[in-house]
This record gives C-alpha cells, sequence and structure tokens, in this order.
C-alpha cells in the first residue's frame, strides 16, 4: 500500500515540479499585472472543477470563464513578447490546451481527447525545456 501511495505521489509530484522549474525560468513573473492575470484566470479554473466536483450550480460558468480568460490573457501575453522561440509557442500551445481541456469538461464527448491534447503538449513542453536547460551544456562536455 506504501509503495502504491509512493508511485502517485511521484506521477503527481514531478510534473508538477517540471511546472514550477518552467515557471521559474520564464518571463512572465517579471510582469505582475499579466502574471495576476492569469493566476486569476487559472484560479477560476480550478474552482470550478472544484464546484464540479461538489456538484454545485456555477461550476460551468465558471471552468468556461477561467478557461477563456487564461487563453485570452496568456495569448495576449504570447502577442507581445517580441522574441519569440520554440519554447514560447510549445507553452502557448500548452496554456490552450489546458483551457481546451477545463471549457471541455463540460462535454464528456471531448474530455478524454482534450486531457490527451493536454498531456502531450506538457511532456512535449517539459522534454524541450529540459533539453534546452540541461541536455545541450552536457553534450557540450562531453567533447
Amino acid at each position: 500500500m506504501l509503495s502504491v501511495l509512493l508511485v502517485m505521489g511521484l506521477v503527481l509530484l514531478i510534473p508538477a515540479g517540471l511546472l514550477l522549474l518552467i515557471a521559474r525560468h520564464g518571463t512572465l513573473r517579471h510582469d505582475p499585472g499579466f502574471l495576476a492575470t492569469v493566476l486569476l484566470a487559472a484560479a477560476g479554473i480550478v474552482v470550478g472543477v472544484l464546484f464540479k466536483i461538489q456538484h454545485w450550480e456555477g461550476a460551468n460558468g465558471l471552468l468556461l470563464g477561467g478557461a477563456v480568460g487564461l487563453a485570452l490573457t496568456y495569448g495576449w501575453w504570447f502577442a507581445r513578447k517580441t522574441p519569440k522561440t520554440a519554447l514560447d509557442v510549445l507553452k502557448l500551445v500548452f496554456v490552450l490546451s489546458c483551457s481546451l481541456n477545463a471549457a471541455a469538461i463540460n462535454f464528456s464527448a471531448l474530455t478524454n481527447a482534450a486531457g490527451r491534447l493536454r498531456t502531450l503538449s506538457f511532456w512535449a513542453l517539459a522534454l524541450y525545456f529540459l533539453y534546452l536547460t540541461y541536455g545541450r551544456s552536457l553534450g557540450a562536455n562531453r567533447r
């Protein structure tokens, strides 16, 4: 039983740690206005999911509002950013897939496909970030 809990904890902590590492290296944290707006939209999604779990009214509106707010805010941030890299595009795809997944919770037929897209975009972002941050420097040291 303990080994199952340990594995489940690692399954949750590894992606969360990778997201925190990516956020720490990002430039969004240097603009408090956009950061607060993005976090507010993400909080709307989290509260919407909690409302959905409890079967409370307003859950669909919170989920949809948070998803649209997150997509629009981060999309605006991406449009303003001048040097766009492949990593920036992967971040945008991940944020948009998270928004799509939050909005798709209301439609059971789309939930599985949106979840798969979110997972795929997360791992593409995480692996590319790890390669850019740590992988290239390891390869350069071997030569």
